[in-house]
């Protein structure tokens, strides 16, 4: 019989709740790979700060969790600080009591003030509503363009130099800051954050590139998931590159060819529709998946900014770089 809602408690998460809230995680949920180094690294390591989290507690026991991550966002030329909102989780044994209102209305105390002019989420079906019943917003669909079987794609000549990142440097971080002049909002990728993201991330299965076309210069990442399932996925993470760059579809190719090698059944990439990366994604087979049921949600919070032009997706650097969630 599941206990009366009033005998749970809702508390701001302290660092030992969320060793607990692991002990949730990984006894509940085995196959989401949660470890004690991937918590340290993703909580209190990031170079943006430490996480928030509020904690549903039963008899000192967490069974129900709402974190909230910092990130540095660019905001029509300025660099604001923003929260992504994840693991929202509850224990099975208690769903259906109210512990994700409880939760999500106390986070949205701190969420919810012009001082974080953006926050923003990547809910799926079971959670998307409760976000829009809280005064988060309903932009788009994440813009998931598939490629089934690359093996099918022929073989193309590539002459593009891709040389692999161990480490990323200002000269990446300046790459970025030429590109997102094209774009009005996008979460910042200072070198400090593609050192955290990528090559310190405890998860691995990273492979960022530096590429160059002639004087002009471009970063992507590649990942190859793997299901456990007997199915291995490639997934181009992110792509951004300096204004004058002409090779864009020579990565996409080289992106075919890394998921051939890795022998993956599939291949994917999130882009705006109307982008140029958009464009050579569908020359090459790619297709967008206009019912995936998970949405870019987001929460606004300043009076100075145009909810129609933070809504247009247009205005928007996404990528799965933004999120582990595929």
């Amino acid at each position: 019989m599941n206990t009366p809602i009033e005998k749970f408690e809702v508390v701001e998460a302290t660092k030992e709740d969320h060793r607990n809230m692991l002990n949730f995680l990984v006894t509940n949920y085995p196959d989401l790979g949660w470890s004690k180094e991937f918590l340290e690294w993703q909580y209190y390591r990031n170079p943006a700060g430490t996480a928030k989290g509020w904690v549903a507690k039963h008899d000192g026991n967490v069974i129900a969790n709402y974190t909230a991550i910092p990130h540095k966002l660019y905001v029509k030329g300025q660099i604001e600080l923003g929260w992504r909102v994840q693991d929202v989780i509850t224990h099975p044994d208690h769903r259906g009591m109210g512990l994700y209102s409880k939760l999500s209305d106390a986070a949205n105390m701190f969420l919810q003030r012009e001082v974080f002019p953006v926050n923003f989420t990547f809910p799926n079906e079971k959670s998307h509503q409760a976000f829009i019943r809280r005064k988060w917003i309903n932009p788009h669909r994440i813009p998931l363009w598939i490629l089934h079987k690359p093996q099918k794609v022929k073989d193309a000549r590539i002459t593009l130099h891709m040389e692999p990142i161990s480490e990323f440097t200002g000269a990446d971080e300046s790459i970025w800051k030429n590109y997102r002049q094209n774009a009005h909002f996008a979460l910042e990728r200072s070198a400090d954050y593609l050192n955290w993201r990528y090559i310190q991330n405890p998860r691995g299965g990273y492979s960022p590139f530096r590429v160059t076309d002639g004087a002009k210069s471009a970063i992507c990442i590649f990942k190859k998931y793997e299901t456990g399932l007997g199915d291995n996925f490639s997934h181009l993470i992110d792509c951004f590159y300096e204004d004058g760059f002409s090779q864009l579809e020579g990565i996409v190719l080289y992106f075919i060819g890394y998921s051939k090698k890795q022998g993956t059944t599939l291949a994917s990439a999130w882009s705006q529709p109307n982008s140029e990366l958009a464009g050579y994604l569908k020359k090459y087979g790619f297709e967008l998946d206009e019912h995936i049921t998970r949405w870019l949600v987001l929460n606004i919070n300043s009076t100075k900014l145009n909810e129609d032009e933070i809504c247009e997706f247009s205005n928007w650097h996404i990528s799965m770089g933004d999120t582990d969630v595929f």
